[in-house]
């Protein structure tokens, strides 16, 4: 269950609220009501009246960290939508000829300063949208997450968390389908971790979250999962990748990291006059495909799979995140392994797990031994 209040619900009195069930209704919730304050409080008081007079453990995020954290992590890639899709609207009500009159207004301000009369306009406009995605991020998700606690009771999580928007929600710990630890290379690098958690309707309407520690250190991380979930025990991996598995890891983000250069040399021989742009240009697309061979190379070194007393843990990567999840057995629905023809030549393979869900989720574990997962599958009770 779910309570929402925005900026005008707070002025009126009202509170949206929410309830989820297993009953796989994908868009929206199974039951949404609005009503006073009042009789939305008295819903969330029933909710949790186990909780009365019953130890609580609490986590508290530190808004210092998560201050800094948003400033140094925010995902510009969410905020570069917003942006897009804003700049995309305003082109359509204002037409074509509203916009030649912005950018000749924003060309006469450029060309007041002298180094930037230098850098084409086009590579303005982008670092604006990029430098516009990433504050937008961070705000974002600085309010999103400010004043946010999670608090284990009974058999119960609640969890509050916003200061423009705010949120309370009640989840049955026993119906989290796992739980999973996000990391970019950055956060990787600096020990950074945040924490979701996958539970039928959390985090399933619009601009909401399914954090379960939103962002702080790797030790920090462990001591509180340890408070939250103490079921979950350390899971040891069974099978990993490493040295070895470098190249196969890599291989295909390398090859890609050339289109653009080639593309950029035939380009050039069409239109010659155009070498700067075009250069330019190969640039800005060859740093991304860099940035994901290294993020591959990484995760070369941390993509495993075990299992141990009831439960799997799943270190892989997806694109450029890094992915740590973790469900109980019980909550695991299928296991199937792949094979594509490269694979059966290098004598690896890759192993997906689907979770209990409202829609079909999975997690893909790729590079690993396939005689080791074999035996590891059988010897867990997965004819494979």
């Amino acid at each position: 269950m779910s309570l929402s209040q925005g900026y005008i619900s707070r002025l009126i009195h009202s509170c949206a609220v929410y309830i989820d069930t297993d009953a796989k209704s994908l868009q929206n919730a199974d039951i949404m009501l609005t009503l006073t304050k009042k009789r939305a409080f008295e819903l969330y008081h029933f909710a949790t009246a186990k909780c009365k007079n019953k130890p609580k453990y609490v986590y508290n995020s530190k808004k210092s960290l998560l201050v800094i954290f948003s400033l140094i992590f925010s995902s510009t890639l969410s905020g570069m939508i917003i942006v897009l899709s804003v700049l995309y609207e305003a082109y359509r009500i204002v037409g074509r000829e509203a916009e030649e009159q912005i950018l000749r207004r924003v060309n006469t301000e450029i060309a007041k300063v002298p180094v930037l009369a230098e850098v084409p306009e086009y590579i303005l406009i982008a670092g604006g949208v990029l430098a516009g995605g990433w504050l937008i991020s961070f705000l974002s998700n600085l309010m999103r997450h400010w004043n946010f606690s999670c608090t284990r009771c009974a058999d119960l999580f609640i969890i509050r968390s916003g200061i423009g928007t705010r949120r309370r929600h009640v989840l049955y710990r026993d119906r989290v389908n796992y739980i999973d630890l996000r990391q970019s290379l950055l956060m990787k690098i600096c020990k950074i971790t945040s924490v979701s958690a996958h539970c039928t309707g959390y985090g399933k309407r619009r601009l909401e979250i399914s954090a379960l520690i939103p962002i702080t250190t790797n030790g920090q991380v462990d001591r509180s999962l340890k408070m939250l979930m103490p079921k979950i025990p350390p899971v040891k991996s069974d099978i990993s990748t490493g040295k070895a598995d470098l190249g196969r890891f890599i291989t295909i983000p390398l090859i890609c990291t050339f289109i653009p250069i080639v593309s950029g040399r035939g380009a050039l021989y069409f239109f010659p006059n155009w070498k700067r742009e075009i250069t330019i240009l190969v640039i800005l697309t060859t740093i991304p495909l860099l940035w994901l061979v290294m993020v591959k190379a990484a995760a070369a070194f941390t993509t495993s799979i075990g299992f141990e007393n009831g439960y799997c843990t799943l270190s892989y990567c997806k694109w450029y995140s890094f992915h740590k999840s973790i469900a109980a057995l019980d909550r695991v629905s299928m296991v199937t392994v792949m094979q594509n023809p490269f694979q059966k030549i290098s004598h690896t393979c890759a192993v997906r797990v689907y979770t209990n869900s409202e829609s079909t989720d999975y997690h893909t574990v790729k590079g690993l031994n396939y005689d080791k997962v074999i035996k590891l599958l059988n010897r867990n009770g997965y004819a494979v």
